[in-house]
Parts: structure tokens; C-alpha cells; sequence
């Protein structure tokens, strides 16, 4: 597999194998939480312009936090959908974190904590699906051998 073609370049990568629904459905759980986290970030500039002085600092270091956080899951969400190695433990990582905030507020009512807790327990029930463990080990397989491939072909002496 891989290699060099028969005019001397080299093969055109394997493809990744379909994503299953289940995949899908973590990636949409990460999307999700990414909106929530932007128009958090939205709100918290809005409350510093019409807010009190003294909590303009406050509010607008969270809108900065909450936009890096948008992008790092951003990215997350780019790796899990090319399916790569590194993405899998970044969402669980981040899926738990979301699941112990959602315990943590247990006691302010009930909508932050199921805000919270659900997609995040629906995300890692999509991630370790069958079909998506399946399609995410394949998906590494062939990771590995179009590495393989590229390294062997820019190898000198080839």
C-alpha cells in the first residue's frame, strides 16, 4: 500500500473509512458546546459594555477566555472529525470537565447542570459507540500507512 506509482511520484494517500452516525453525533455534541462557549463570550462583552465599570475587567477576561476555549474545541472538533489519535482523549478530557462543572452547580437550579451534563454524557456515549471505535481504529490504520508511505517515499535512495 502507498509507495511510489509507476511515473516514479507517489501514491495518492489511502482514504479515511466512513463516519458513522455515532461519530457525527459527537462531533455535533462539540459543536454544540463550541456555540454555547461563543455566545457566552457574546453575552459577557454585551453585559461589560452596559455593565457596571468595576466588572468591565471581569467580564471581558471570561469573553477572552470562553473564545479561546471556542477555538481549542474548534480544533478538537477538526481532529475528531479527520478522525486523528489525539482527538479522542481531548474530548473525553473535555466531556468529564463538563460533567464535573454540571455536578458542581448542582444546587443553582436545574438548567445549567442539564445544560451541562447532557451533551456532554451524550458526546462520550457517541465516542465510544461501537461503530465509531470501529471507523476511528480503522481510521488510524490507515493513518499509520499513509505516514509510512509519505516517510518511504521521501526517504533518500527511493
Amino acid at each position: 500500500m502507498g509507495g511510489s506509482g509507476a511515473g516514479g511520484g507517489t501514491a495518492a494517500p489511502l482514504p479515511l473509512p466512513a463516519r458513522p452516525w455515532t461519530l457525527w453525533a459527537a462531533i455535533a455534541m462539540l459543536v454544540l458546546e463550541i456555540a454555547a462557549l461563543v455566545v457566552s463570550a457574546v453575552f459577557f462583552v454585551t453585559l461589560a459594555r452596559a455593565g457596571e465599570p468595576a466588572l468591565t475587567t471581569s467580564l471581558l477576561s471570561l469573553a477572552v477566555m470562553f473564545a479561546i476555549l471556542a477555538l481549542g474545541l474548534a480544533g478538537v472538533a477538526v481532529g475528531l472529525h479527520r478522525m486523528r489519535r489525539w482527538a479522542r482523549p481531548a474530548t473525553v478530557a473535555w466531556q468529564v470537565l463538563l460533567i464535573l462543572f454540571g455536578l458542581s452547580v448542582l444546587g443553582s437550579g436545574w438548567l445549567l447542570p442539564v445544560a451541562s451534563i447532557a451533551p456532554a454524557v451524550l458526546g462520550l456515549i457517541a465516542l465510544f459507540a461501537p461503530p465509531t471505535l470501529r471507523a476511528y481504529e480503522t481510521a488510524l490504520a490507515v493513518h499509520e500507512e499513509n505516514d509510512r508511505a509519505a516517510t518511504a517515499d521521501g526517504a533518500p535512495g527511493r
